[in-house]
C-alpha cells in the first residue's frame, strides 16, 4: 500500500492518493455515512477531520488526510477494526483491489518498491473508484474470514506487522459447588491463531486451600494452529463439614508464554466454591430450611456448632492445648489439698518424739524432720505458680477465641454480600450488626469457651475424688460417704432445677435481645436520617423515639437480671445447707476421735469446692441456654438464600451462548463482533413491582447505547440486569438477554458512595494497586479531563488523608468522581445510570465526549502498546437529554409496553 506521506500536508495543496489507497480509505466514508449515520464536522464525539469548507459531508480526501496526518495509531486502528466488523465485505473488496494495484506498482518499478512500502510514490487518482452506493448490511461471521495476506495488509496500514494474539480466560468469575468432582475452565486465544501458542498455568490459594478444598494444578496449554480454546481441569474436594463461601485463583503465567500475550485483565480466573451443607451442619437441614429453629433442641444445635469448631484444625489444636493447661491448674489445686492434710496431721500434730523441749519456757523446738517437711510443703505450694504463670501466658496465643470470632464474623459478612435480592432487602441492619458483634461474642464466650470451662470443672471434680481417696488412705481414716454423694447429687439437682427454669429464662432473654436490636436499629436510622430530621426540624421527636427504645431495653434487661439473680442464688442455698449439715454431723466424729482433724477440714474444703464447681457448671448450662437465641440468630443469617447459585446458572448460560455464537475464523475476532442482545428479561422487586421488558433489540459492541423513555419505566432496572447487578427471573433456562461471557461489565450508579479510605483508594476501588490503571498520574488525568478542579484533585496525592468525602464536595463533583471511578476501572462494558444528572450542559457535553473517546480508544488514558491486548469498549447509559441524543449510536426506548429502537429524530420527538 502506498503511504501518501510524501504529498503536501496543507489543505489547499493535497496530492491525490494512489488508487489502492483511495479505494481502501473511501470505505471509511461508508463506515460513517452508512453504518453510523451522517459523519460531518459537527458530529459530536468524533475527531475533527481538518479544516472542512462549509457544512459539506466529509470527502474521501478528508478521510485520507485525517488518517495520514492527524490521527494517532490507536485512532486509525479503531477505524479499521470498526470497518472490519461493520462492513467486512467492503474491506475485503478494498483490500483485494489494493493488493492488485500494489502488485502492478511493483511490476512497473521493477521490484524497487518492494523493500520500502512506506516511501511509495502515489500516482494520480484515476477516474474510476468504488461506487458510493452502500452495499447493504453484511452478516458478521464467515465473511470475516479474510485471507492471511489481506489481514496482514490491514494491520500493516495501522502500523503493526502482525495481529496481536491474546490468551485469556473465557470468563473472569467461575462458580461451582463442592459436590462437583472437577471444574472446567476455558482458556481462549483471540487474534491471530494461525501459529502455535504455549501458556503455563497454576492454581493459587485464596480462602480455599489446596489439599483441603481442591487439588493444586499446574501445567501447560498448547494451542495448535487453528485452535482457539483449551480447557483447564481442577479437581475439587468434597468435605462433610460446612464451609463459608471459599475462593481460589487460577493464573496464566507470563513466564514461558510463547506465541501470544496475556489478556490485559482476564489472565486470572476467580473460582468461588459454594457449600452444599447448612450451618452448622446438615443434621437439622429440614428445620433450618423451613425456618423452624425453635423445633431444634438447644443443646443439639449447640453440640453441632461445637463439632463444626472441632473440625477447624487451628481451633482443634488450640482447644486441646487449653484443656491440658486447665487440667494442670486442677492438679495444682489437688496438690494444695494434699499439702494441707500433710501439714495438719503430720507436721503440726505429729508424735511427740519428733519434738525437742527446750530448757527455757518449755517451748518445743522444730526437729530436722519437721523442718524438712515445712520446706517441702512451701516448695510444693509456690513452685507450681511459676508453671501456671507460664502456661496461662502461653494460652493467650492458642488462637481459640480469635479463630471462632474470625470464622463467624467474616462468614456473616460474606453471606450478607452474597444474599439474593429479597434476603438482602428483608434483613434489618440492626439485626446484622448485633449478630456480628453481640451474638458472636455470646456464642464465643458463653458457648464454646464455656465448653472448656465445663471440661475444667469436670476435671476438677475428678481431681477432688482422687485426692479424697488418696488423703483417706494416707491418714488411715475410713472415707465419708457424704462427700462422694455430693459429687453426684449436687450437679444433678442443679440440672433438674435448670430444666424447670428454662422456659422463663428463654422468654426474658429473647425479649431483652429484641429490645436491644430495636435500640441499635433506631440509632442507625436516626444517623442515616439526619438530613431529613434537620430539614423538617424534628430533632425532639427523634430524641423521644430514641429514649422510648432505651426505656424498653432497660425494662427488658431488668427482667432478665431478676431471673438470672434468682437462678444464681439457688446454687448458694444448696451449697450452704449441705455444708451446715456436714459441719454438724461430721464434726461429732472429730470430737469422738473417729475422724482426724485434717480429713475433716479437707472434707469441708472439698464440699466447698464441689459447691463452687457445681455453681460454675450451673452457670455454664445457664449460659448455654442464654446463647441459644444468639446462636439461632446466627444460624438464620448464615442460611438465608444467596444469589451465587443463580449467578452460576446465568454464567453457564452466557458461556454456552458465547461458544455457540463464536465463529472459528483464522483470526478468531468473532468475540469482538459478538452482539449484545435483549430478549424480554424480567425482574420483580421486593415491593412487588414487576418489570417485563417485552421486545427484542440488538446492541453492537463499540457503541454508545442510550436507554431513553419515561421515568419509572425500568431503564435503570434494565441497565442493572445487563450488568448483573440484579439477577433476572429464569424462564425455561433463559435469562432474557445475552452479554458475552468474556466481557467485564461495570454498573455505575448515579449516587456516589465512598468507603472508609483515602480518595485515591476510593477512585481505584477494584483495581489492583500494582496495576498501571491505578497509577496516580492516570487517575489525576482522568479527573482533570472529566472537569474536576485542582482543589479536588489535590486530595489524590495525600496517601493518609481519610475524610468524610461525601460531605467534602458538591453534588456535581460527586457525580464526576463517580464517573471517574468507572473510567479508572476500565471495563469492557460500562453501564452508567443517569450519568449527566446534576451536571450543567457544558460539563455534560464534556462527559459525553469522554464516553466517545472511551469507546474509540478502548479506555481512557491507556498506553497505545496495550491497545492490541484489549477488547472493544461499549457504553450503555440510562437517561439523556435531547441535546445528548446526537452522541448515541443506538437509542432504545423503554416503556412498560416494551422496548424499541429509535432513530435520533424519533427519539427527539418523544423526549420532552
Amino acid at each position: 500500500l502506498g503511504s501518501g506521506r510524501n504529498r503536501a500536508t496543507s489543505n489547499s495543496a493535497r496530492v491525490p492518493a494512489c488508487t489502492s489507497q483511495f479505494d481502501l480509505l473511501a470505505m471509511l466514508t461508508y463506515l460513517g455515512q452508512v453504518v453510523r449515520g451522517p459523519l460531518n464536522r459537527e458530529r459530536p464525539g468524533y475527531t475533527k477531520l481538518g479544516q472542512l469548507p462549509g457544512e459539506r459531508s466529509i470527502a474521501s480526501e478528508d478521510v485520507l488526510h485525517w488518517l495520514m496526518d492527524e490521527t494517532s495509531k490507536v485512532e486509525a486502528r479503531w477505524v479499521f477494526e470498526s470497518l472490519a466488523q461493520e462492513k467486512p465485505s467492503l474491506l475485503r473488496d478494498g483490500l483485494q483491489e489494493a493488493e492488485e494495484e500494489h502488485a502492478v506498482m511493483i511490476e512497473k518499478s521493477g521490484g524497487s518498491l518492494r523493500a520500502e512500502p512506506e516511501t511509495l510514490a502515489c500516482p494520480s487518482r484515476p477516474e474510476k473508484g468504488l461506487s458510493h452506493q452502500p452495499s447493504g448490511d453484511v452478516a458478521v461471521g464467515p465473511e470475516m474470514n479474510f485471507e492471511t495476506k489481506q489481514i496482514d495488509a490491514v494491520v500493516t496500514t495501522v502500523g503493526s506487522d502482525r495481529a496481536t494474539t491474546v490468551v485469556q480466560f473465557a470468563s473472569r468469575m467461575w462458580f461451582c459447588t463442592e459436590s462437583e468432582d472437577e471444574l472446567l475452565l476455558d482458556v481462549q486465544r483471540i487474534g491471530n491463531i494461525r501459529g502455535t501458542t504455549e501458556v503455563h498455568y497454576a492454581t493459587k490459594d485464596g480462602t480455599a486451600l489446596s489439599g483441603v478444598n481442591y487439588l493444586a494444578e499446574e501445567g501447560k496449554l498448547t494451542f495448535l494452529p487453528g485452535e482457539s480454546t483449551q480447557t483447564i481441569r481442577v479437581q475439587l474436594i468434597c468435605r462433610p463439614q460446612w464451609d463459608p463461601i471459599l475462593e481460589f485463583h487460577v493464573e496464566l503465567q507470563e513466564e514461558g508464554l510463547e506465541g501470544a500475550v496475556r489478556g490485559r485483565y482476564m489472565w486470572q480466573a476467580r473460582i468461588k466454591i459454594m457449600n452444599d451443607d447448612t450451618f452448622p451442619s446438615s443434621r437439622f437441614r429440614q428445620e433450618i430450611q423451613e425456618n423452624r429453629l425453635e423445633d431444634i433442641p438447644p443443646f443439639g444445635l449447640l453440640f453441632e456448632f461445637f463439632k463444626l469448631c472441632w473440625h477447624i484444625p487451628v481451633l482443634r489444636k488450640g482447644t486441646i492445648k487449653t484443656a491440658l493447661v486447665d487440667q494442670v491448674h486442677n492438679l495444682r489445686f489437688g496438690l494444695k489439698l494434699l499439702v494441707s492434710v500433710y501439714l495438719i496431721d503430720f507436721v503440726f500434730h505429729g508424735d511427740a518424739d519428733d519434738m525437742d523441749v527446750t530448757p527455757s519456757g518449755g517451748h518445743k523446738s522444730v526437729s530436722p524432720q519437721n523442718f524438712a517437711g515445712l520446706v517441702a510443703c512451701a516448695l510444693a505450694m509456690s513452685a507450681p505458680v511459676l508453671i501456671a504463670h507460664f502456661l496461662d501466658y502461653s494460652k493467650l496465643s492458642f488462637k481459640v477465641g480469635g479463630t471462632i470470632r474470625l470464622t463467624l464474623q467474616s462468614s456473616l459478612m460474606s453471606m450478607f454480600l452474597y444474599y439474593d435480592y429479597n434476603a438482602r432487602n428483608n434483613i434489618d441492619p440492626g439485626t446484622l450488626l448485633m449478630a456480628t458483634m453481640r451474638d458472636v461474642d455470646r456464642v464465643l464466650g458463653g458457648g464454646y469457651m464455656k465448653f472448656l470451662t465445663l471440661a475444667k470443672c469436670l476435671g476438677h471434680l475428678v481431681v477432688l475424688l482422687m485426692f479424697k481417696m488418696l488423703a483417706s488412705s494416707i491418714a488411715r481414716t475410713p472415707p465419708s460417704p457424704a462427700v462422694y454423694i455430693m459429687l453426684f447429687v449436687f450437679p444433678c439437682t442443679l440440672v433438674i432445677f435448670l430444666m424447670f427454669r428454662k422456659r422463663a429464662m428463654h422468654s426474658v432473654l429473647v425479649n431483652q435481645q429484641e429490645k436491644e436490636d430495636k435500640l441499635v436499629t433506631r440509632l442507625s436510622e436516626i444517623v442515616s436520617e439526619y438530613s431529613v430530621i434537620n430539614a423538617f426540624h424534628q430533632r425532639p421527636q427523634a430524641i423521644d423515639s430514641f429514649e422510648c427504645a432505651i426505656k424498653e431495653h432497660n425494662s427488658a434487661s431488668n427482667d432478665f437480671s431478676k431471673v438470672m439473680l434468682n437462678n444464681s442464688y439457688f446454687v448458694h442455698w444448696v451449697e450452704h445447707i449441705v455444708s451446715a449439715l456436714y459441719i454438724i454431723f461430721r464434726g461429732m466424729a472429730v470430737v469422738n476421735g473417729t475422724c482426724s482433724l485434717g480429713i475433716y477440714l479437707l472434707d469441708i474444703s472439698i464440699i466447698s469446692s464441689i459447691g463452687q464447681e457445681a455453681e460454675t457448671m450451673y452457670e455454664v448450662l445457664v449460659d448455654w441456654q442464654v446463647v441459644t437465641p444468639s446462636l439461632q440468630g446466627i444460624v438464620r443469617l448464615m442460611n438465608l438464600p444467596i444469589d451465587l447459585h443463580s449467578r452460576m446458572h446465568m454464567d453457564a448460560i452466557r458461556r454456552q451462548e458465547s461458544r455457540e455464537k463464536s465463529v472459528a475464523d483464522l483470526n478468531h475476532m468473532s468475540l469482538d463482533t459478538m452482539q449484545i442482545s435483549i430478549n424480554g428479561p424480567s425482574f420483580r422487586y421486593f415491593s412487588g413491582r414487576h418489570f417485563i421488558f417485552h421486545g427484542s433489540v440488538v446492541l453492537k459492541q463499540r457503541s454508545l447505547v442510550m436507554f431513553v423513555g419515561p421515568h419509572g419505566h425500568g431503564k435503570s432496572t434494565l441497565l442493572q440486569l445487563l450488568a448483573s447487578a440484579l439477577i433476572p427471573e429464569l424462564k425455561e433456562d433463559k435469562i432474557g438477554f445475552f452479554m458475552p461471557a468474556h466481557l467485564r461489565v461495570l454498573y455505575v450508579q448515579n449516587q456516589c458512595i465512598f468507603f472508609h479510605g483515602t480518595l485515591m483508594q476510593n477512585l481505584t476501588f477494584g483495581v489492583p494497586s500494582d496495576d498501571a490503571d491505578a497509577h496516580i498520574d492516570r487517575v489525576d488525568r482522568i479527573c482533570e479531563r472529566i472537569g474536576l478542579d485542582p482543589d479536588v484533585r489535590r486530595h489524590l496525592e495525600n496517601g493518609t488523608e481519610i475524610l468524610n468525602w461525601s460531605s467534602m464536595f458538591s453534588h456535581a463533583q460527586l457525580v464526576m468522581l463517580n464517573l471517574a471511578r468507572g473510567f479508572v476501572f476500565n471495563p469492557e462494558v460500562l453501564c452508567a445510570d443517569r450519568p449527566l444528572l446534576g451536571l450543567h450542559d457544558a460539563t455534560g457535553k464534556q462527559v459525553l465526549d469522554l464516553f466517545r473517546e472511551f469507546i474509540q480508544k478502548k479506555g481512557l488514558e491507556q498506553a497505545e502498546s496495550s491497545y492490541g491486548q484489549s477488547r472493544p469498549r461499549t457504553l450503555l447509559m440510562a437517561g439523556c437529554n435531547r441535546e445528548g441524543i446526537a452522541y448515541a449510536d443506538q437509542l432504545i426506548y423503554v416503556t412498560d409496553d416494551g422496548m424499541e429502537e429509535l432513530t435520533q429524530q424519533q427519539a427527539r420527538a418523544r423526549i420532552t
